[in-house]
């Protein structure tokens, strides 16, 4: 469960896969606030591919990983047994994609309390893919 996504959050992570369904003839069934992961890309009434969506305000190639919440990654493996579940981050360049299967990430431990002004709620255990791991989808001169 989610605990601090704002509405703005929700607008934006909309606003990503709606682009690429879009992209690649598919309709959307956004999950509730509640539920693992943001979204479901579908034919039909026929779920074809589970979806999480980030943001993020840097370029692709500032950091050499892309740190994501170690239980979101692993409800995203459990769901991939089901169907194909994809990550989805939108870097200053575009809209990129990873697919989620049983890959094998370091884990580490983020802190941000006192550097971003963010609760205790913040720090977890996160799995660090490599921005390398990403292939681009959308490039940033896609009209929205």
């Amino acid at each position: 469960m989610i605990l601090h996504e704002t509405t703005q959050d929700r607008n934006t992570e909309r606003r990503i896969i709606e682009a690429v369904a879009q992209k690649h003839g598919f309709d959307t069934a956004f999950c509730s606030k509640a539920y693992p992961v943001d979204s479901m890309f579908v034919r039909g009434r026929r779920p074809v591919c589970f979806v999480e969506a980030r943001h993020r305000n840097n370029s692709k190639d500032k950091y050499p990983t892309f740190i994501w919440s170690l239980q979101k990654f692993i409800h995203a493996r459990q769901f991939a047994d089901v169907l194909p579940t994809v990550l989805l981050v939108e870097w200053e360049e575009g809209i990129y994609s990873v697919k989620i299967f049983d890959q094998k990430y370091p884990v580490t431990y983020v802190n941000r309390t006192g550097t971003t002004g963010r609760t205790s709620a913040d720090n977890e255990p996160c799995v660090e893919i490599p921005t390398s791991d990403f292939r681009e989808v959308i490039p940033k001169e896609y009209t929205w």
